[in-house]
């Protein structure tokens, strides 16, 4: 996520998805339950196909 976020070209928006990424992170380090570990990272994954498509669909 942190690779594909550093190719968004404006840097307030670089900050702000940087800071978003971390914060989920730093929020969920603690879970242990399985199936919500899955859903956290299928919903991780989901993020960054739209960032990548995003980005894509910029030129970036």
């Amino acid at each position: 996520m942190l690779r594909t976020i550093r190719k968004v070209p404006d840097e307030t928006d670089r900050k702000y998805l940087r800071d978003w990424a971390r914060d989920e992170f730093k929020r969920n380090k603690s879970a242990t339950n399985q199936d919500a570990i899955r859903m956290m990272i299928t919903q991780a994954n989901n993020h960054l196909e739209e960032l990548q498509t995003s980005l894509a669909l910029a030129g970036s």
